[in-house]
């Protein structure tokens, strides 16, 4: 879990929705307890829907779902970065640590991945995925697992915020 913390912590600076949500609320308000709602408003959806990942890496056949997903024009939840297209070094460090942790889940990962560069897409999981991943792994139920997202995150953007005022 550590690693993740890390990593999310530099993906937090990132101008992603819910830091700039983040951000935004505190400059309106000075509040950074406003500011973390703000953030956590921004998650789900098309940013870091953490229990629809959650539900794609535990599907019975996860390459026959991408396909599917493919299929219809739809987005592969957990898969593409606005911000960076190859795995980045700290998100490589949770891909290895959970295949220690848990090589079944870090299986699974690599199945989807392996499913959406079938298709052609260049794609690779993204900080939501590895969150539901490690979720997964440390036995977390799906309706939790975003608060493994916002808890990952909360320091990051309370300093942000503070630094940006």
């Amino acid at each position: 879990m550590g690693r993740l913390v890390v990593a999310h912590t530099a993906a937090a600076q990132n101008p992603s929705c819910s830091t700039i949500n983040a951000i935004n609320a505190f400059h309106g308000s000075d509040d950074i307890g406003n500011a973390v709602c703000a953030a956590i408003m921004g998650i789900g959806g098309r940013h870091a829907p953490v229990v629809e990942i959650y539900d794609t890496i535990v599907s019975d056949n996860p390459a026959e779902l991408v396909s599917s997903i493919i299929a219809t024009g739809g987005k592969v939840p957990g898969f593409g970065n606005s911000f960076e297209t190859e795995p980045g070094e700290l998100w490589v460090a949770v891909r290895n640590q959970l295949a220690v942790v848990s090589p079944m889940v870090a299986e699974r990962v690599m199945l989807l991945t392996e499913a959406v560069h079938f298709h052609g897409l260049k794609i690779f999981p993204n900080p939501g995925c590895y969150t539901a991943a490690c979720a997964i792994a440390l036995g977390m139920p799906r309706v939790v697992a975003p608060l493994l997202f916002i808890e990952s995150r909360l320091w990051a953007w309370a300093e942000i915020c503070t630094r940006t005022k």
